[in-house]
């Protein structure tokens, strides 16, 4: 979820992308940056962009810590993948 919010530029989109109600989206999202203990998105009603943070460790250990943490709360349902959008799959 949180990689299609930034690859769509949007909570709002991602969350009509994966099929999920705004809401959810936002509250998966905040569950993340508790888990991870940083905020990895700057939101405003219109604009969504990485935090400082996130932006310079997206490249690296980010990156695969957000996946695998992802994966292993199931966060995203399963559904058609698009490209840019990470979708892990349940078991």
């Amino acid at each position: 979820m949180f990689i299609c919010a930034v690859r769509k530029g949007s909570l709002s989109a991602a969350a009509r992308h994966l099929r999920l109600t705004a809401m959810s989206t936002t509250r998966r999202l905040v569950a993340l940056e508790e888990d991870l203990g940083v905020r990895l998105l700057h939101r405003t009603s219109r604009s969504l962009a990485l935090t400082p943070r996130a932006r310079a460790s997206s490249r690296s250990h980010a990156r695969f810590s957000i996946h695998r943490k992802l994966r292993a709360r199931l966060l995203v349902p399963q559904r058609a993948a698009q490209p840019g959008c990470f979708e892990p799959r349940r078991p």
